[in-house]
């Protein structure tokens, strides 16, 4: 019995030990969290806003990296809370005084085959349709070549203003 006793004790101790070193996320005995800065943009995404800013001054817009959806949109209804638009997009297009939303645009790597990240993306998908928004998407398994990116922002700009 005292054996059983002791195992028992050794196993909670060795399970305590797991979690304290596992979860670093948590506040535990009175210790704060660790925070450090992390980049903005991912590799990818820069080399997309390096292609981006060279049409600032031709459509005369303003590029705006990671667009949090609860700035952008409001929502209305019985149901008050915004924690579904609590969600990043890559790039938000503006106009040059930020008065006007013209285009959303994401950048979907191998991440968003994840089941999670699908499901994401469809609500997403059903927010910005339902709030009126334009999200066009580029896909980094296909080579997203400069001249491509540019015309295919350009066009969808194009069209945008026109129907203004």
């Amino acid at each position: 019995m005292l054996k059983l006793f002791l195992w028992l004790i050794l196993i909670l101790i060795i399970k305590i030990l797991i979690n304290k070193f596992n979860d670093k996320s948590k506040v535990q005995n009175g210790v704060n969290n660790t925070y450090f800065t992390r980049q903005l943009m991912t590799r990818y995404e820069r080399y997309f806003y390096d292609i981006l800013i060279e049409l600032k001054d031709e459509l005369n817009i303003e590029i705006m990296p990671q667009v949090n959806l609860a700035t952008i949109i409001n929502k209305e209804g019985n149901y008050t809370w915004r924690n579904e638009l609590f969600k990043n997009i890559d790039f938000g297009i503006f106009s040059k005084d930020y008065e006007k939303l013209l285009l959303l645009i994401e950048i979907n790597d191998k991440t968003h085959n994840n089941y999670s990240r699908r499901q994401r993306d469809i609500k997403v998908d059903n927010i910005v349709n339902n709030a009126g928004i334009k999200l066009i998407k580029f896909y980094s398994s296909y080579p997203n070549k400069k001249d491509y990116v540019k015309n295919r922002v350009r066009d969808e700009i194009n069209n945008i203003i026109g129907k203004m």
